[in-house]
């Protein structure tokens, strides 16, 4: 399909509820935005309200360890599918915290995850800001 149109894609089943996970909004997991740092998964930003921000992690937190895997060679897609699964079950995580120099082990229960695409304030009148961290299917609403 690429070859036809760049910008098109075929999805087969899962592909496409991968996809379809990442455009709503909703997924179960820990609540984190991530980025990678020297082959470690770094949290951008816990998710207000989310079972990571719940247990204290910090954005600049790395995770080192999911469960018994180290995290050191995992693309972020890998570690991505790691933290998420079923509601109510549980993720072992190992954080290293640079800021207080130490590791240490957390254990979060996985949860439907609502992600706010859309954040908006009034700076003073007449002015306001507005943030849109992603495009879901709601977005505009």
């Amino acid at each position: 399909v690429s070859g036809l149109d760049p910008h098109s894609q075929f999805f087969d089943k899962k592909s496409f509820r991968e996809f379809r996970e990442g455009t709503t909004g909703k997924f179960v997991g820990v609540g984190i935005e991530i980025g990678m740092e020297d082959g470690l998964v770094k949290i951008v930003s816990p998710i207000e309200g989310s079972p990571a921000f719940r247990a204290g992690l910090k954005s600049g937190d790395l995770i080192s360890r999911i469960d018994d895997t180290a995290v050191r060679g995992l693309t972020i897609d890998q570690a991505v599918k790691k933290m998420r699964g079923d509601p109510d079950t549980k993720v072992n995580l190992t954080i290293f915290r640079k800021a207080e120099n130490r590791s240490f082990p957390v254990t979060i229960t996985r949860e439907e995850i609502k992600v706010q695409s859309v954040r908006a304030k009034v700076v003073e009148p007449g002015y306001a800001w507005i943030r849109v961290s992603q495009f879901q299917e709601r977005t505009v609403d």
